[in-house]
């Protein structure tokens, strides 16, 4: 199977990124075989500006080199937890649509960094 990767995209001033930060260090400590980033977009604004983001928080997947998500997740714990849990377990594969550009060149950058920022223990 190929390594998922999650990446939550937020900002320190989001309350609700803040709210949702704790759900997601508690995933990546369930689902250890997964790649887990939850990536400050003002800090580390180099990385990903050509996303572009204005809605938080907002979450890359992948599997493998492959981008299969770029966009929204829910603000609610409980609707952002059982979101992210099926492409945790593996069970979302491939993008239902093309991928959007930006995101897939972002994607490959941090996967092509030797300790991409954010990286939660798993």
């Amino acid at each position: 199977m190929q390594t998922p990767w999650i990446v939550g995209l937020c900002a320190q001033w989001c309350h609700v990124c803040r709210g949702l930060a704790p759900d997601f260090q508690a995933l990546s400590l369930e689902h250890p075989s997964v790649t887990w980033l939850w990536i400050d977009v003002e800090d580390h604004a180099e990385l990903v500006q050509a996303l572009d983001i204005t809605t938080f928080p907002s979450v890359l997947v992948g599997m493998g080199e492959q981008l299969v998500f770029f966009g929204e997740a829910p603000g609610n714990a409980a609707r952002f937890r059982a979101f992210l849990q099926p492409f945790a377990l593996g069970r979302v594969t491939r993008a239902p649509q093309a991928p959007d550009e930006a995101a897939a060149e972002v994607f490959a950058r941090l996967q092509q960094l030797p300790a991409p920022p954010g990286r939660l223990p798993g």
